[in-house]
């Protein structure tokens, strides 16, 4: 069959189930199913300012910079290829469709000024390209400069890094080693550092019990008015993340593995990815704006998943690298249940002794299921027992 081009588009983006049944003459049916992933909008990629402001300057060539960028309708885990400078690397689009390479102070001394470009496709083949941003090096020796090292990493303190020690760090003008350093951050007390040989500072601070969840400014200064700031996120609420029943009643039969099941659920983190383990098997859904998430997954993965009870874990972290894990149970059993039916004493005709004295209708099967029996108006049940009858 050949499907027009208007047919295709109406379809949408996204993991699309296809079914194909086949019918022979005596009325015998089969069907396989699969899905195929649309990408029918096209990707886009942008670049963030560079080293604050597209200049790289003396202080900012002797630390770690990192250059970062955004993209939409892109997989995660999709190539971002990057020049910079003269320099080519590349990186990787991560759940939330960011992209970042950190460049070292040995890296960033090769770079020369000129474009920052930045492309990436989609697992269709589309592809973009961001706006190209001008990069002017100027590493001349300015005059002192003091600098501060991303707190905790990120300049984010999720729940897990305030409970610990909390360091602050940075590098000064060799001009200005030994010189004291005033910290600030909110209504903590931090003790003031002193610049070392190398120009390297640092200071501990043993807990950030007493600052609530908010952005603030750490600033860093010197009697002689040089001054540094960062604006720090602390953020200890992890987000809310739920999974919906799947399968209907989270039991997996053979007919629902017969066809594509979607795993549904909500969580509180917009547009980032959700991760989705199942049978060793990591699959990602984006939280769309209302909040919810929903993940296809093909009749042949779940022909796949072996009999009994099975674990899906669901993770979904914000921002600051609070981290929410659900772990939803399930059970596989698409194995067909054992059922015969003893009928050598039960006859065609129903005679008036058997209506007053009862009919007798027994066989086997497997201990614990529900044997259901209808004649005509009539309904009953049976349950059968540890020996299979």
């Amino acid at each position: 069959m050949t499907l027009t081009s208007s047919e295709l588009t109406g379809l949408g983006n996204g993991d699309k189930a296809i079914v194909v049944t086949v019918t022979d003459e005596a009325l015998n049916t089969n069907s396989v199913s699969g899905l195929a992933h649309f990408a029918l909008t096209p990707p886009t990629i942008a670049i963030n300012a560079f080293a604050g402001n597209n200049i790289l300057d003396y202080a900012e060539s002797h630390q770690t910079q990192i250059l970062s960028g955004t993209t939409s309708n892109v997989e995660v885990g999709q190539t971002v290829q990057i020049t910079i400078g003269g320099l080519s690397r590349s990186a990787q689009v991560t759940t939330d469709g960011s992209w970042s390479i950190a460049l070292t102070p040995t890296e960033l001394a090769q770079l020369a000024s000129g474009q920052i470009t930045a492309t990436v496709a989609d697992k269709a083949g589309n592809s973009a390209n961001a706006p190209a941003i001008t990069l002017t090096v100027d590493t001349s020796v300015p005059t002192p400069f003091l600098t501060l090292d991303p707190v905790a990493g990120d300049n984010a303190i999720n729940l897990t890094e305030s409970g610990g020690v909390l360091t602050i760090s940075g590098t000064a003008d060799p001009s200005m080693v030994g010189q004291i350093i005033n910290l600030s951050l909110g209504s903590l007390l931090i003790p003031a550092a002193t610049i070392d040989s190398d120009g390297k500072w640092s200071v501990t601070i043993p807990s950030i019990a007493l600052l609530p969840d908010g952005n603030y400014v750490l600033s860093a200064s010197t009697v002689g008015g040089v001054t540094a700031s960062a604006n720090i996120l602390v953020d200890r609420i992890p987000p809310q993340l739920t999974v919906g029943v799947f399968a209907g009643n989270d039991v997996l039969n053979a007919s629902e593995a017969g066809s594509v099941q979607i795993l549904r659920g909500t969580g509180s983190e917009i547009g980032t990815n959700v991760s989705i383990k199942i049978h060793g098997v990591t699959h990602y859904a984006q939280v769309q704006s209302d909040g919810s998430w929903s993940l296809s997954l093909s009749s042949a993965e779940l022909k796949t998943l072996p009999q009994g009870p099975q674990d899906i874990v669901v993770e979904l972290a914000d921002k600051a690298g609070n981290l929410t894990s659900v772990t939803h149970p399930i059970t596989v059993d698409t194995i067909t249940p054992f059922l015969t039916v003893d009928a050598l004493g039960v006859g065609s005709v129903l005679t008036a002794a058997e209506i007053l004295l009862g009919l007798p209708l027994g066989g086997k099967g497997d201990p614990g299921d529900t044997v259901t029996v209808t004649l005509g108006p009539l309904q009953l049940s049976a349950i059968v027992d540890e020996n299979g009858n």
